[in-house]
């Protein structure tokens, strides 16, 4: 018997040609090369057009992240590593006129740290992760400090980073919320501005089939402008830990607690894990 899992979404506007086709991230595939400990990878960051409506709705002319020598993608690569690995990141900024500022490619644990890489350059930075954990990077194309203060084309400039601890790893889903913005220099707050996960709005976003008793475990990463109530139909899951970028805490046995709506704040991270009791098509979404 099968049990689906379906992340949702909402929607959007704006078209555009002529420009690469930025795909959606599933983040089921780490991105780099990892040897003797060191993981290496090169990211590009670029404009493309993105369609998260599939083609059944308009193109966004957006910036994102890609793996040098491939695609554009909204999630961008998804840098996955074990405890202790040394990680060497290179970006190249494709943006024309624009300095990429990146965020989070950075020692876990460690001080915040913020790499520049000027319209047309190439900048590489080193860094260790120590503490498993989900964390995350991103960039912005006008400097701003915090993940909640971006809009239009910067919105899809970002990718997940996670550090697994030592030994066998179970299968899990990683889930980045992201926002679907239109490509033009406005306000914020503009009311055409909606949700999306691994860079699909719903109906189109993606679905997880898994087995009637098994353990599910998730990822969720908020790296969009606003708070997200994330909401399971049907069943209670456990909060194992609760992040952000810099850090993650896993609790213990006795303070994991059930949940069918935990509420995830600008930039912060979670995992969760649930057992699956009778099979069905069920909605976990933004409540």
């Amino acid at each position: 018997m099968l049990h689906r899992v379906l992340s949702i979404a909402c929607l959007g506007l704006v078209s555009t040609s002529g420009l690469q086709e930025i795909e959606s991230n599933d983040n089921s595939r780490p991105a780099g090369r990892r040897e003797a400990g060191l993981l290496t990878i090169s990211l590009t960051a670029a404009p493309g057009l993105w369609y998260p409506e599939e083609k059944e709705g308009p193109g966004h002319k957006v910036y994102a992240f890609g793996e040098e020598g491939g695609g554009l993608s909204t999630p961008g690569p998804m840098i996955r590593v074990p405890t202790g690995t040394e990680i060497k990141v290179t970006v190249r900024n494709r943006i024309l006129g624009k300095p990429l500022h990146v965020h989070g490619l950075q020692d876990r644990p460690g001080s915040p740290t913020v790499l520049v890489v000027p319209s047309g350059k190439t900048r590489t930075v080193r860094f260790r992760v120590t503490s498993p954990g989900n964390y995350f990077y991103w960039g912005s194309t006008r400097g701003v400090a915090r993940i909640q203060d971006r809009f239009g084309p910067e919105s899809q400039l970002m990718g997940a980073l996670i550090v697994d601890p030592p030994g066998d790893v179970p299968r899990d889903h990683v889930y980045m919320i992201g926002i679907e913005d239109d490509s033009a220099d406005v306000p914020a707050d503009r009311h055409t501005r909606s949700a999306v996960i691994n860079g699909r709005s719903w109906p189109h976003s993606q679905i997880s089939t898994v087995t009637v008793g098994d353990t599910v475990r998730m990822r969720w990463i908020n790296t969009s402008d606003r708070t997200h109530p994330i909401h399971l139909h049907g069943f209670y899951f456990t909060v194992n830990a609760r992040g952000d970028i810099a850090q993650d805490t896993s609790y213990d046995d006795a303070s994991k607690r059930l949940a069918v709506t935990e509420l995830m704040l600008q930039g912060r991270t979670m995992s969760v894990s649930w057992v699956p009791e009778r099979a069905g098509n069920w909605l976990m979404h933004c409540h």
